[in-house]
C-alpha cells in the first residue's frame, strides 16, 4: 500500500485529499472577481490560536489608509472579532498584524439620540446577515439606530454614505484615538479636521496622522468631546482624547455622506488627497472605479472551475497578498510623489512603503510581486531603499518605522529575488550599500542583526550570548548566500567571496549526530538538544522546524543528512512524528504551538514561515511524487472559506501567498534564485497574465476526477518536464504548462530529479 509505504502522518494527508473531492463545483467563471473574495475570513480568531488574525480590509491595493468594522475598544489589536454582537465604527486603519497594533487609527460612528461617545457607549448590536464586506466597499446595519452604515475607499481617502430608516435627524461622531489628539469643527463650511499621535513604536517624535471630512449638507448642531464631557457647540478641542460630534437634519429624505481624506503629511494635504482622489465622485462610482482596480489585479491570475470553496479561498487570500506593503506615499499639489519620513521625521521626495514583516514576506509574499505584479514590486524596492537612505538601516517590520522584528535580517533575500528576477527598477549600489551594512556591522532587535560580532567571530551566533541563536545563525546564513548573488552581480568580487564562503556558517550549528541543528555556546560545546522543545535557540519554532531552514544550500543539507534518500526519509518521519509541543523557555503554549497540534500533521507546522517550503524538498529526492498530494492536502485541510480559515496569522500575505502559488502548481522554494518547484495546480485552467503581455496556461487535465491528486507527467508547450523545477524566465515567455493528474502515483514523474 502507498500509505504504509510512506508512514502514517503522510497517509493521514492523503486521505484527507481524498475525502474532500465530493464538493460542489463552482459557478461558471465570473469576470468580477472580487465576488469570490472574502474579507471575513480570519477574522474569528485570538490571541491563544490564531484563525488568522485579520480584519475584514475594505482598501485599494496596498491602499495607505483601510478602513474596517470595529467591535472593541482602542486598545485591543483584534479590533475586529467574527464572533462579536456589537459595533462602535468604522475604523481608518493601518494596521498590518495584530501583533504590531494599529497606529494613526481614527474611528467614525453614525447615531440617533444621544447615546454617549465612548465606544462602549455608542455601539450598536449588528447580524452578520446584515453585513457586507467585500474588497472595495464595506456596509452594516445598526437596528440601535435603525441606519446603514457604508464605506467605499480609495488609496487615501474614502466616502461614507449614512441610510435612516427612522429618523431624519444623524449624529456623526469622529473619535480621533488616544493619546494625543485634536480636532476642528468648521460648521459654516461643513467641514471638520482632526488629528492623532497615536502609535505603538517606530515614528519620530513628530509623528501626526490626520483625517480632514467634508460633509454634502450644513451641520444644524455640533460639539466637541474629552471622555465622557460634552461641550455642545465648542469647535476646537485639544488634549488627549478629544473628538466631535455633527448633527445633520433631512437624513431620512437623502442619505447623509461625508467624504474623508487622510494624510501623514498634513491637513492640507489630507484635504488634497480628497479632492485629487474622490472630489464630487459619488459612492457607487468610487466603488465601482475599486471593484475595476481589484479586478485588474485579481484578473493576473485568472483560476476557472474547481469547487467554488477553493475559489473563495483562492482568491481571498490573492487579496490578502495584495493590501500589504502599505503605499505610504502621496501626491503633493504639483503631482509629485512625496511622503512623510518615519525614519527622520521630515517630508522627502519618492515612495515609500509601509508595514510589511521582511521575516513573513520574503518567502512567498513578494515572490508573488515579482512573478505577477513586478511593478508593485519595483515601488516596493525603491521604498525600503528610500527607508536605507533616510534611517541609516534596511528595516526589518517597518509599521510605520523601525520596529523589533524577527531574527536575522531579510532584505538580502528581497533584493537579490527581485534581481534575479529581473525586477531591478531601484538604485542598486545604494541598496547594496545596505545590504551590505546589514552583513557587516552589528545591529539590534530593530535594526541589522543581533549577534552578528560573534558570527563573524565564531561562524555561529551562539546560545549562551544571544537568544534565538540558532535561527539568527540560519537566517545570517542565508542572508549572507544573498548579500553574495548581489555583490557578484553588481561587480563586487571580493564581497561576493566574503559572503558566499561565510553562507555555509549553517553548518557550524548542525549536529551530525542527532541529524538536527542545535544551539552551540561560545566555548563551542552543544547545548541540550530536545527537538520538540521550543525557544531558547529556536525562535517560534523548535529543532524539528529549523532543521529545513537552510533553502539556499539544500544540496549541502541533503549531503548533511546523508543523501537523497536520508532526505526523503527525514521529511516522511518529520510528518509522521507526533505533535508533541515542549514549551521550552517560553513557559507557555502560545498560539503557535496551539496550532501545530491542532492541524495534525506531525511536526509540520504550517501556520510559521519556517516551514512553508518543506513539502516542496521532496522535489530533491527521489520521491518527488509525494510533493504534489501533500500540498493539495494541506491546502484543502488547512485553508477554509470561513471566519477561521487560515492555520495561523496571516501576517501580510505570507499564507495568503503561500496557498496562491501552491493552487497554481508553483512555489519559490529559493528565494534569491530564479526557479520554482513544481507541485500540483488545484484548479483544472489557471490563466497567469505576466507584465511583458504574455499569458501562461496552467492546466491540470483530469484534476476534479475523485482521488486525481497524484502528477502522472508534467509538459510545456507539449515537451516533457523531465525535473521538478521551472526558471522564471521560461514562465514568463508564456505558453502551455500542462499537468496531467492521475488516482495513483508515478513514482517516475520526474525521470532526471536531482
Amino acid at each position: 500500500m502507498i500509505a504504509d509505504s510512506i508512514g502514517s502522518g503522510l497517509a493521514l494527508l492523503v486521505r484527507f485529499a481524498l475525502s474532500g473531492l465530493c464538493l460542489a463545483v463552482g459557478a461558471a467563471a465570473d469576470d468580477d472577481l472580487t465576488h469570490w473574495v472574502d474579507p471575513l475570513i480570519g477574522t474569528r480568531t485570538s490571541y491563544e490560536l490564531s484563525g488568522g488574525n485579520t480584519y475584514p480590509a475594505t482598501s485599494r491595493p496596498s491602499g495607505m489608509t483601510s478602513w474596517s468594522p470595529q467591535t472593541f475598544d482602542y486598545e485591543n489589536a483584534l479590533f475586529y472579532d467574527y464572533s462579536a454582537d456589537s459595533l462602535n465604527g468604522i475604523r481608518a486603519t493601518h494596521q498590518a498584524s495584530v501583533w504590531m497594533s494599529d497606529y494613526g487609527d481614527f474611528s467614525l460612528m453614525p447615531v440617533t439620540g444621544d447615546p454617549g461617545f465612548l465606544p462602549t457607549q455608542r455601539a450598536s448590536p449588528f447580524s452578520h446577515d446584515n453585513e457586507s464586506s467585500r474588497p472595495e466597499s464595506y456596509s452594516v446595519e445598526l437596528p440601535r439606530y435603525a441606519l446603514r452604515l457604508e464605506v467605499a475607499p480609495t488609496s487615501r481617502a474614502a466616502v461614507i454614505r449614512v441610510r435612516s430608516a427612522r429618523s431624519d435627524t444623524v449624529t456623526f461622531i469622529v473619535d480621533p484615538h488616544p493619546p494625543g489628539t485634536r480636532i476642528e469643527i468648521l460648521p459654516s463650511e461643513a467641514r471638520l479636521q482632526a488629528l492623532t499621535a497615536t502609535h505603538m513604536g517606530g515614528t519620530p517624535d513628530n509623528f501626526r496622522s490626520f483625517l480632514w471630512a467634508k460633509f454634502d449638507r450644513t451641520p444644524v448642531d455640533w460639539g466637541t468631546w474629552t471622555d465622557s464631557t460634552v461641550h455642545r457647540r465648542a469647535t476646537q478641542s485639544e488634549g488627549e482624547h478629544s473628538g466631535a460630534w455633527v448633527r445633520f437634519a433631512g437624513v431620512r429624505a437623502t442619505p447623509l455622506i461625508i467624504r474623508v481624506g487622510t494624510s501623514f503629511i498634513g491637513a492640507r494635504q489630507a484635504e488634497h488627497n480628497l479632492e485629487r482622489e474622490i472630489g464630487d465622485a459619488s459612492f457607487d462610482d468610487v466603488a465601482a472605479q475599486g471593484r475595476g482596480e481589484w479586478n485588474e489585479l485579481l484578473g493576473r491570475a485568472h483560476v476557472e472551475g474547481g469547487p467554488a470553496e477553493r475559489r473563495t479561498v483562492f482568491y481571498s487570500a490573492l487579496y490578502r497578498s495584495l493590501l500589504f506593503p502599505r503605499s505610504w506615499h502621496e501626491i503633493d499639489p504639483g503631482g509629485r510623489v512625496i511622503h512623510f519620513s518615519p525614519y527622520d521625521g521630515r517630508v522627502h521626495a519618492g515612495p515609500m512603503v509601509t508595514d510589511l514583516g521582511l521575516w513573513d514576506a520574503y518567502r512567498t509574499h513578494l515572490p508573488l510581486y515579482f512573478l505577477l505584479f513586478p511593478d508593485r514590486g519595483s515601488t516596493i524596492l525603491q521604498g525600503l531603499t528610500n527607508a536605507y537612505r533616510e534611517g541609516g538601516w534596511f528595516p526589518k517590520w517597518p509599521s510605520p518605522g523601525y520596529r523589533t522584528g524577527m531574527p536575522g535580517t531579510q532584505a538580502e533575500m528581497i533584493f537579490a529575488d527581485a534581481w534575479a528576477k529581473h525586477v531591478r527598477d531601484f538604485d542598486a549600489e545604494i541598496a547594496y550599500e545596505g545590504l551590505r551594512k546589514n552583513a557587516t556591522e552589528p545591529g539590534d532587535s530593530s535594526r541589522g542583526r543581533l549577534g552578528l560580532a560573534a558570527y563573524d567571530r565564531l561562524g555561529y551566533v551562539p546560545g549562551d550570548l544571544v537568544e534565538g541563536s540558532v535561527s539568527r545563525t540560519l537566517e545570517f546564513a542565508y542572508g549572507d548566500f544573498c548579500v553574495a548573488l548581489m555583490a557578484e552581480a553588481l561587480g563586487h568580487e571580493a564581497d561576493a567571496a566574503r559572503f558566499l564562503l561565510r553562507a555555509a556558517s549553517w553548518r557550524e550549528v548542525f549536529d551530525t549526530s542527532s541529524g538536527f541543528v542545535r544551539g552551540r555556546n561560545a566555548d563551542g560545546s552543544w547545548m541540550p538538544l530536545d527537538p520538540y522543545a521550543w525557544g531558547d535557540p529556536f525562535v517560534e519554532g523548535n529543532a524539528w522546524h529549523y532543521t529545513w531552514a537552510v533553502p539556499h544550500d539544500i544540496a549541502g543539507l541533503t549531503e548533511a543528512l546523508g543523501g537523497r534518500q536520508a532526505l526523503a526519509a527525514r521529511l516522511d518521519s518529520f510528518l509522521r512524528a507526533p505533535p508533541t509541543v515542549h514549551v521550552g523557555t517560553y513557559g507557555r503554549m502560545i498560539h503557535e504551538m496551539n496550532e501545530l497540534v491542532r492541524a495534525g500533521t506531525g511536526q509540520y507546522a504550517h501556520g510559521n514561515q519556517p516551514c512553508h517550503h518543506v513539502l516542496y524538498l521532496y522535489s530533491h529526492t527521489d520521491s518527488a511524487w509525494k510533493t504534489a498530494p501533500l500540498v493539495r492536502a494541506i491546502g484543502d485541510h488547512l485553508y477554509h472559506a470561513g471566519p477561521d480559515g487560515y492555520p495561523g496569522d496571516e501576517d501580510t500575505g505570507s499564507l495568503g501567498s503561500w496557498y496562491v502559488f501552491t493552487a497554481l502548481g508553483l512555489y519559490p522554494i529559493q528565494p534569491g534564485l530564479p526557479i520554482y518547484a513544481l507541485g500540483a495546480p488545484r484548479f483544472p485552467r489557471a490563466e497567469l497574465t505576466f507584465a511583458e503581455g504574455k499569458n501562461l496556461i496552467v492546466e491540470a487535465v483530469g484534476v476534479e476526477e475523485p482521488g486525481a491528486i497524484y502528477v502522472r507527467s508534467v509538459s510545456l508547450d507539449g515537451v516533457r518536464l523531465l525535473t521538478p523545477f521551472i526558471e522564471h524566465e521560461r514562465l514568463l515567455q508564456g505558453g502551455t504548462l500542462r499537468f496531467d493528474m492521475d488516482t495513483a502515483p508515478n513514482l517516475q514523474v520526474y525521470p532526471l530529479a536531482p
